[in-house]
């Protein structure tokens, strides 16, 4: 909330705040010429002004450089869900690597696409006039695809949202050791999901997209902290230790898995270009350069962080086959 307030300029606009990323300003716009009559520029007051605007705080418009991008696209992207999506199809032993590859390529397949198809779709809409599909559906099909588009949308976000909010509070209940399969423990759970909507809900609301922008660059940071750190404790730990021979077990190529991997550019694909929280990075990318790369570089380390969780899995199966096989284990809660 802190950040949020930072971001929409609340707690002031000092130069210190934009040296740490604390403030995005828009670098397209027209002042006084440059010195020795250069490229125009705006003066620091413009620039902070501009970040008061409602067209700023939808669209965070001209202020993202790729790595930002790419960070936001990663963090956004990546949720509780992780810790289920590919680990299942690792500890699955009939979908095995290709389950794991599909589902990890998958997940950042989206994020190319838009670097084929962003460029075109900001190019059409303007620089100026959009900040999602919908207005390119409005732009280039009329006011019926434009309405279609917000419905398909927010029916798919709403889905998204309840995932979301299920897996991350069962997730923290399975941490500090609260059995979510018993009835009486929802409470509790709800009250996680609750309290996680509530925050984001009073940070959005006050610095709007921007904000989004900057949570999501401290959050990808823990993010890859967190991942670090259970990268060297999984293979530390000695009870995790495998021979070639048990890891064979877990490590196939079948058809099955090919299947799932078919399946799921397929789903994953059609339903993320209706995600508009991706979308709206396409015109807050400062350029078209940084809007391509970082959707690159994001697409690259959720396919890694993906792979990461998915092998981890297939260890799972490997140091326990007879309990996942007769169901005493869970696939999807393979990496508990």
């Amino acid at each position: 909330a802190i950040i949020a307030f930072i971001a929409s300029g609340l707690l002031g606009s000092a130069p210190i705040w934009e040296k740490l990323g604390c403030i995005m300003l828009p670098s397209v716009g027209v002042s006084s010429p440059g010195k020795g009559g250069g490229r125009p520029t705006l003066n620091r007051t413009e620039s902070v002004r501009m970040t008061k605007t409602a067209d700023f705080f939808l669209a965070a418009r001209n202020s993202a450089g790729w790595v930002s991008i790419a960070l936001s696209f990663f963090a956004s992207g990546m949720g509780a869900w992780v810790v289920y999506g590919s680990t299942e199809m690792g500890a699955n032993p009939n979908l095995s690597w290709l389950g794991v590859l599909g589902y990890s390529a998958a997940s950042g397949f989206p994020a190319l696409i838009i670097c084929l198809i962003g460029p075109r779709v900001r190019e059409i809409t303007g620089e100026n006039r959009a900040f999602a599909t919908t207005d390119f559906g409005r732009e280039r099909y009329g006011r019926i695809m434009q309405l279609s588009i917000a419905a398909i949308s927010v029916f798919y976000m709403f889905i998204y949202i309840v995932a979301e909010f299920t897996s991350i509070s069962n997730v923290y209940a399975l941490l500090v050791g609260v059995n979510n399969f018993d009835p009486s423990t929802v409470p509790y759970t709800r009250g996680i999901a609750v309290s996680i909507a509530v925050i984001t809900f009073v940070y959005t609301t006050v610095g709007g997209l921007p904000a989004s922008i900057i949570t999501d660059k401290y959050q990808a940071s823990l993010m890859f902290a967190l991942v670090f750190i259970l990268l060297i404790v999984a293979c530390s730990n000695p009870a995790n230790q495998v021979t070639k021979a048990e890891f064979a077990l877990a490590s196939n190529w079948t058809a099955d898995g090919a299947m799932a991997a078919v399946s799921l550019f397929i789903a994953i694909a059609c339903a993320e270009m209706f995600n508009q929280g991706s979308w709206q990075r396409v015109w807050a990318a400062k350029s078209i350069g940084d809007m391509r790369k970082g959707f690159a570089v994001g697409s690259i380390m959720v396919f890694f962080l993906m792979m990461f969780f998915g092998i981890m899995g297939m260890l799972a199966y490997a140091n326990y086959p007879e309990e996942f096989d007769t169901f005493q284990m869970f696939y999807y809660l393979g990496f508990f």
